[in-house]
């Protein structure tokens, strides 16, 4: 529905403003209106990864790639959680998949902003 899409961008708006809460209380609401809005799934782990809250992060990227499993940007946003989990293995797996999905992500891998401690 289009109700559910417009919650997304709602959410996304307060995330960027800053907002947690009416963030997270637009996107669940996407998510109730409909249970299988990858994108609200998708802003979540986002949101829970901004604040730090890699566990619950990660259950929602999780989620948006089982409701779409051709979703790289998904597991891409996994890896980096686990990359900030220090699960380097983990975020291996994970960017894996994402490449398997669309090949032309690995250059981006790379181009991580300074600071990451990743690649450096």
């Amino acid at each position: 529905s289009t109700m559910d899409k417009a919650y997304v961008a709602l959410g996304v708006l307060y995330a960027k403003d800053g907002d947690f809460e009416n963030a997270k209380l637009y996107l669940e609401e996407a998510t109730q209106i409909n249970k299988e809005n990858r994108d609200a799934f998708n802003e979540l782990g986002k949101l829970y990864q901004k604040q730090k809250n890699y566990e619950t992060a990660v259950r929602f990227f999780r989620r948006a790639t089982q409701i779409d499993e051709q979703f790289a940007e998904g597991f891409v946003n996994m890896g980096l959680v686990n990359i900030d989990e220090k699960s380097y293995v983990k975020a291996i797996s994970a960017f894996n998949e994402a490449v398997k999905i669309d090949s032309t992500l690995p250059e981006g891998f790379f181009n991580l902003p300074q600071g990451q401690g990743v690649w450096e």
